[in-house]
């Protein structure tokens, strides 16, 4: 899923339309980041722009953070559809 998902949407012009943060949990030097992330892709339909929720869990090192690991998956079937 992943590969054909953000395969298809480099191949398209997918471009970020929004991030929306939905809690930022932080314990010690490890972030959970729960948010909804919007994508824009061309698909032979049109424009598309699909919605999925998102995890993040990243790290402070040295000043700054470093991403460890994460998920997405969409909102909806309908949302999933572009990437199919």
């Amino acid at each position: 899923m992943v590969r054909r998902s953000w395969g298809f949407w480099r191949e398209n012009g997918g471009d970020w339309a929004d991030l929306r943060p939905v809690a930022i949990r932080i314990f010690g030097d490890v972030a959970i980041v729960y948010l909804y992330g919007y994508w824009t892709v061309q698909t032979p339909g049109g424009l598309v722009t699909t919605e999925y929720k998102r995890t993040e869990v990243l790290q402070r090192r040295d000043d700054g953070w470093t991403g460890l690991g994460g998920q997405f998956t969409p909102v909806s079937s309908a949302d999933a559809d572009p990437y199919k």
